[in-house]
C-alpha cells in the first residue's frame, strides 16, 4: 500500500499524472459531442451536391460569354459551401473505420465505388447528352469533343475537377497503407512494405497538382475524359488527413510501446476520452491548414507577380496557376475547425438502412443536376438556330420526289 501511494505522488504532494496508455473504459468521460458520423455524412453529401453544381455553373460561364459574368458569381458563391464536402465526409469516413463500423477495405472498396460512380455518370452525361446533342448538329465525328475541349482548355485553368470521391479514395488508401493490421500477408518485419505503399497516394497528389499548374500556364493539355481522375480539394485538407492518421498511427505505437495489447488500444479508441482528443487534435488541425493555405496563397501568388514584372493588385490572371492547385481555397477549414469540436466518432446509429439511403440520394441528386445542367447548357451555347418548319417543308418536298419515283408519275 506504501508504494502505491508513493506511485501516485510526486516529492511535492500533487497527484502523479496518469498517463495515456493508462488510460482506458474504466475511468472515462461523460462528455461526447453531440454530432455524430451521420450528420457529417449528410452535411458532406448537400456540399457534394452543391460542388457538382459549382462544374456545371463554371461550364455554363464557359459556354456563353455574354452570361460567364452572372454564371460566374453565382459559382464564386456555391463554392464556399462546396469546399468543405471533402473535410465533412472525410471526417465521417473516419469516424466509421476508428468505431469498426467499417473496416478499412470495405470503406476503401465503397470510396472506389463511388469513385467510379461519379465518373460514368460524368461520361453519360457529358459524351452522351450534351457530346451526343451536339454531333446531332454536326455530325463530322470528333468535331463536337473538340468543340468542347477547346471551350475549357480557351479560357480559366484548362480543366474541370468534380470528382471528389478521388480525393477521398487517395484518403483512406492512405489511411489503409498506414493502419491497416493484415491477416496473412506482409507479417513480421514484412509490414514495412506495406506501410511504404502510403507514399503512392501523395505521389497521386503531387503528380494531380503539378498538371493542374503547367495547365493553367498553358504548357500542359489535359483531355477530357481525365477530368473524373483528377483531385478536386484544396492539398492542405488532403494533408490534414495525413496528419489524422498519423496522429491516430502514433498513438497506437505509443500504447503498444508500453507493454499495452493492441485489443486494449481498440478498447481504448471506444472511449469518449480518446473521441474529444480526437476532435481538438482534428479541429487545430483545420485551424492551422486553413491560416497556412492563406500564407501560401498569398506568398504564391506575390510570387507570381514579381516573375512577370508587374505590381498592383492581385487579379484571377496573374495567380490562376496557384489557384488552379487549390491554394486560396481552403480558408473555409477555418470555419468547419469550431464544428468538429462538437463532432464524436464514438457516436452510433442502430438503424444503419439510413447510412446506405444517404449515399443513393446523393448520388440521384447528381444525376438529375448533370441531366437538367447539360440540358441548360445546350441552352445557352451560341449555337445556329434551327426553323423547323423549314425542315419540315424540306422533308415533305423529299417525300413527295420519293413518292413520285415509286409509282413513276
Amino acid at each position: 500500500m506504501e508504494n502505491n501511494a508513493k506511485d501516485m505522488t510526486v516529492s511535492s504532494g500533487r497527484r502523479r499524472r496518469v498517463r495515456l496508455y493508462e488510460r482506458g473504459a474504466h475511468d472515462d468521460i461523460r462528455f461526447r459531442g453531440p454530432l455524430s458520423y451521420r450528420v457529417f455524412q449528410i452535411i458532406g453529401w448537400i456540399c457534394l451536391v452543391v460542388t457538382q453544381a459549382v462544374v456545371l455553373i463554371n461550364m455554363a460561364s464557359k459556354a456563353n460569354p455574354e452570361t460567364a459574368n452572372y454564371y460566374a458569381a453565382l459559382g464564386d458563391a456555391l463554392s464556399y459551401v462546396a469546399a468543405m464536402a471533402l473535410p465533412f465526409l472525410l471526417l465521417a469516413s473516419f469516424a466509421t473505420m476508428l468505431n469498426h463500423t467499417t473496416s478499412y477495405p470495405a470503406q476503401l472498396l465503397k470510396n472506389l465505388g463511388f469513385m467510379v460512380a461519379l465518373a460514368a455518370l460524368f461520361y453519360l452525361g457529358v459524351y452522351h447528352f450534351i457530346l451526343g446533342s451536339l454531333s446531332a448538329l454536326d455530325p463530322e465525328p470528333g468535331r463536337a469533343e473538340r468543340f468542347v475541349e477547346e471551350m475549357i482548355h480557351s479560357s480559366g485553368t484548362g480543366f474541370i475537377a468534380f470528382n471528389v470521391f478521388v480525393d477521398l479514395f487517395l484518403c483512406t488508401l492512405f489511411l489503409f497503407f498506414l493502419c491497416y493490421r493484415p491477416k496473412k500477408f506482409f507479417q513480421g518485419k514484412s509490414v514495412i512494405l506495406l506501410r511504404l505503399c502510403a507514399i503512392l497516394p501523395v505521389a497521386y497528389e503531387l503528380s494531380c497538382l503539378t498538371l493542374k499548374w503547367y495547365s493553367a500556364k498553358g504548357t500542359a493539355y489535359i483531355p477530357l475524359h481525365a477530368f473524373p481522375f483528377l483531385t478536386v480539394k484544396p492539398p492542405m485538407t488532403f494533408f490534414v488527413f495525413i496528419a489524422l492518421a498519423i496522429y491516430v498511427k502514433v498513438r497506437e505505437r505509443h500504447f503498444l510501446k508500453h507493454g499495452k495489447t493492441y485489443e486494449e488500444y481498440q478498447a481504448f479508441l471506444h472511449t469518449n476520452r480518446n473521441s474529444l482528443h480526437f476532435a481538438i487534435f482534428a479541429s487545430i488541425m483545420l485551424l492551422l491548414a486553413g491560416v497556412a493555405d492563406l500564407v501560401i496563397f498569398l506568398t504564391m501568388a506575390a510570387y507570381e507577380i514579381v516573375e512577370i514584372g508587374i505590381v498592383k493588385v492581385l487579379t484571377a490572371t496573374e495567380v490562376m496557376g496557384v489557384t488552379a492547385m487549390g491554394f486560396g481555397n481552403a480558408v473555409q477549414l477555418i470555419l468547419v475547425a469550431p464544428i468538429v469540436l462538437l463532432f464524436s466518432y464514438t457516436r452510433t446509429h442502430k438503424n444503419k438502412l439510413i447510412d446506405i439511403f444517404i449515399p443513393i440520394v446523393g448520388i440521384v441528386c447528381i444525376l438529375l443536376l448533370y441531366l437538367q445542367g447539360g440540358y441548360q447548357i445546350i441552352h445557352i451555347m451560341p449555337l445556329p438556330k434551327i426553323n423547323l418548319d423549314e425542315i419540315t417543308e424540306l422533308l415533305n418536298k423529299i417525300r413527295s420526289v420519293t413518292m413520285s419515283l415509286i409509282t413513276g408519275s
